[in-house]
C-alpha cells in the first residue's frame, strides 16, 4: 500500500524549490515565535511551539504536517 502523496503545489516561476522552502521555513519560524510570545515566552517549550507552528501552516497551505517535516530550531533560539 502506498502513502498519500502531499498536493502538487506550482511553483512561481520567478521562485525555485529552495527558495520556496525558505519561505516555508520563515513563516514556520514567524509562527513558532508568536506561539511562544502568546503564551508568555515561556522556556523549554519551543519544540511543542515549533510542532504547532509546522502543522498550522502546512494545514494553511493545504498540506498534511507530520512532525519532522522541517528542521526543528535549536535550543538556543527561546
Amino acid at each position: 500500500m502506498e502513502g498519500k502523496k502531499a498536493p502538487t503545489t506550482k511553483v512561481p516561476p520567478d521562485m525555485d524549490e529552495s527558495m520556496l522552502a525558505d519561505a516555508a521555513y520563515d513563516k514556520i519560524r514567524q509562527r513558532a515565535y508568536e506561539i511562544w510570545e502568546s503564551q508568555g515566552r515561556p522556556s523549554g517549550h519551543q519544540h511543542e511551539h515549533w510542532a504547532q507552528a509546522e502543522r498550522e501552516v502546512f494545514a494553511e497551505a493545504g498540506f498534511d504536517a507530520r512532525p519532522g517535516d522541517a528542521e526543528h530550531p535549536d535550543d538556543s533560539q527561546h
